[in-house]
């Protein structure tokens, strides 16, 4: 009767334990499952925003259409007054894309102050790239410069697809874009005469 007393404990430990056992390998095959399903959706959200980004600077690689539309323009200027494309209308417009700090950019204000001072209709703008008013104010008095200068921001790089600095894009009385280049020697004037 004890032999069968103990074999009963034993029997009774041994499925304890194995209901322990299953118990404990349940509660780890759930969480790593939750664990690895969470990985997962979060593995797929990055994928779509890596998908979005690479969406978007395919968009901003292809060029703007020439004799299409300018994209919309609300910049601030060095004097903290709003500039628009609306108020850029009925007059020809030479914006230039640049950064406060890309040499190039600053090697090219000589030849856009010789365009503003021929050109007197035309209005030229430079547009810093994440600039302030402020910073602006002193970057075109320590240059020099006779355009007015706008605070660029990352939503107008991107609408006008600018990718590198400076970027000059020749703007109708109309607002319609009429060249794009990467440097003022390939800015072709002419245009704004055939477009009047």
């Amino acid at each position: 009767m004890i032999l069968i007393s103990k074999l009963k404990n034993k029997v009774y430990y041994v499925v304890f334990i194995l209901l322990i056992s299953i118990l404990f390998m349940l509660f780890v095959i759930d969480y790593k499952f939750n664990n690895l399903e969470s990985r997962l959706e979060t593995t797929i959200k990055f994928m779509d925003k890596m998908e979005a980004i690479e969406k978007k600077n395919e968009e901003r690689k292809k060029a703007l259409d020439l004799n299409s539309k300018a994209p919309i323009l609300e910049l601030l200027d060095e004097n903290g007054s709003l500039v628009t494309l609306e108020s850029l209308s009925n007059s020809n417009a030479l914006l230039v894309f640049s950064e406060i700090d890309c040499p190039y950019c600053i090697n090219s204000i000589t030849k856009v102050n010789e365009i503003v001072k021929n050109n007197p209709d035309l209005k030229v703008y430079y547009i810093n790239y994440n600039s302030e008013p402020e910073k602006n104010k002193v970057y075109k008095n320590k240059h020099k410069l006779k355009a007015s200068v706008l605070s660029g921001t990352d939503m107008t790089f991107e609408r006008y697809k600018i990718q590198s600095t400076p970027t000059f894009i020749l703007l109708s009385k109309d607002n319609i874009i009429l060249q794009i280049g990467g440097e003022i020697d390939n800015i072709d004037f002419s245009l704004l005469s055939k477009k009047l």
